[in-house]
């Protein structure tokens, strides 16, 4: 939790490329959020013909996977190539499904680039009050929440 001022919010929407065959994929709309108040995460809410599918992942794990493969898990992302150029590729699993999809890497990169105007690189753990969520933790007031 921050004090002082609301929080600054960053959002970007873009289209990505859901891959269903090497032949085949359809678009997907997705809205990407980073938000001051949670300086070590960034939300990405796919929109489907099902309804959305929400995400929370690292911001180092998308800044990482510009530059080479990361990601354990759930979630892993890489740098690659298509023939339009330069792409990030984003593979999520769930007990619901798999899904491989690639987003333009410009894109990622101007998105990530407005999230450390907000909070800059190694600059995260200064956004959190830590001393807050101890007293919160420690009192009678219920759940603590960053």
């Amino acid at each position: 939790m921050t004090t002082g001022p609301l929080p600054t919010i960053v959002t970007t929407e873009m289209n990505l490329k859901l891959v269903l065959t090497a032949e085949r994929s359809v678009t997907v709309l997705a809205l990407f959020d980073y938000a001051a108040h949670e300086p070590f995460s960034v939300r990405a809410t796919f929109r489907t013909s099902e309804g959305d599918v929400n995400w929370v992942f690292a911001r180092d794990l998308l800044a990482e996977g510009l530059r080479k493969p990361v990601g354990d898990g759930d979630i892993a992302v890489w740098p690659s190539k298509n023939a339009s150029g330069d792409i990030f590729c984003l593979s999520l699993s769930s007990p619901s499904g798999q899904a491989l999809m690639e987003a333009p890497r410009e894109q990622i990169e101007e998105f990530l680039m407005r999230t450390y105007t907000v909070v800059p690189a190694g600059s995260e753990s200064g956004m959190i009050d830590i001393d807050g969520l101890i007293d919160r933790l420690l009192s009678d007031g219920g759940p603590a929440t960053l």
